[in-house]
């Protein structure tokens, strides 16, 4: 199926596919898929958000033992240091499931994606009902560009837990990278339905129904997630991108401005700036 010009990009909706410039025209600057969690904590990363899920730090050790230096190392952020303490650990058969974990957060920590993913697929596949572990795999499959595998985890983490948002919007993320809008708009909502009172949820929904053609929805979900929360720039934005697509361009260019004005850095108001300048020459 061909893929029309609008490509999810961190709750951001572009012109033009996945790039970070329109075609003939500026566009939001793209971002990396997602915010990564700080590797080793469960907290950013937890796809259930219950606290009896499993994580690498629910193990208990005598002090000096490699995979504790480890984890410490993690928290410091010396991902480096930590990535040393978990291969010592795994080397000697110390806590394999959670030090591949660590590992695998070790990596992720040092932008190393591909063995990052390889070090959570360990993990995952030593304690293949860890909720955690199956995310995380996802998570460094989709950093990795390895979207299909991300799919696969995200799959067997929603067989384990049909609720999991987190796994929903993952999936999405990796569904809309592969080019299969129509399952990325399925996604979309669920996550609606399991969250109907959030605003990223619509937002997320809005993109799904653009990349599927449905316009006039999408600008629906776009309104939905401003009222829901009126103080997100991407919001605003993305509701614009549709906004032109349907050739309304007076209110493209409002939407626009207002993305500017909420916009948190410079560089990011400048480019609506420019988007806005380019709308006025032919509006």
């Amino acid at each position: 199926m061909k893929v029309r010009a609008l490509c999810l990009v961190a709750g951001t909706i572009i012109l033009g596919g996945c790039s970070t410039q329109a075609a003939g025209k500026p566009s939001p600057t793209a971002t990396a898929p997602a915010s990564p969690p700080t590797p080793g904590s469960t907290a950013a990363s937890n796809p259930t958000g219950a606290a009896t899920t499993s994580s690498p730090t629910a193990v208990v050790v005598a002090s000096g033992d490699p995979f504790q230096t480890g984890m410490t190392y993690l928290r410091r952020r010396q991902y480096s240091a930590a990535a040393v303490q978990f291969r010592r650990a795994i080397t000697a058969h110390q806590h394999l499931a959670e030090s591949y974990a660590g590992l695998g957060g070790a990596e992720m920590g040092q932008s190393r994606f591909s063995s990052a993913y390889t070090a959570y697929q360990h993990a995952a596949s030593l304690k293949p009902t860890t909720q955690l572990y199956l995310y995380e795999t996802a998570y460094a499959a989709l950093y990795a560009q390895n979207f299909r595998q991300s799919v696969v985890y995200t799959t067997r983490l929603l067989r384990l837990n049909p609720y999991s948002v987190a796994a929903y919007h993952l999936q999405m993320q990796a569904y809309s990278r592969l080019y299969q809008p129509k399952m990325a708009l399925i996604d979309a909502k669920r996550i609606v339905r399991l969250k109907p009172k959030n605003a990223e949820a619509y937002d997320d929904l809005g993109i799904a129904l653009a990349n599927t053609q449905h316009d006039e929805a999408a600008l629906n979900a776009f309104s939905t997630a401003i009222r829901l929360d009126p103080h997100r720039y991407n919001y605003f934005s993305n509701r614009a991108v549709v906004e032109h697509l349907l050739k309304d361009k007076a209110a493209a260019i409002a939407d626009f401005a207002e993305a500017e004005k909420l916009a948190p850095d410079a560089k990011t108001k400048s480019t609506f700036a420019a988007i806005v300048a380019e709308l006025k020459k032919t509006h």
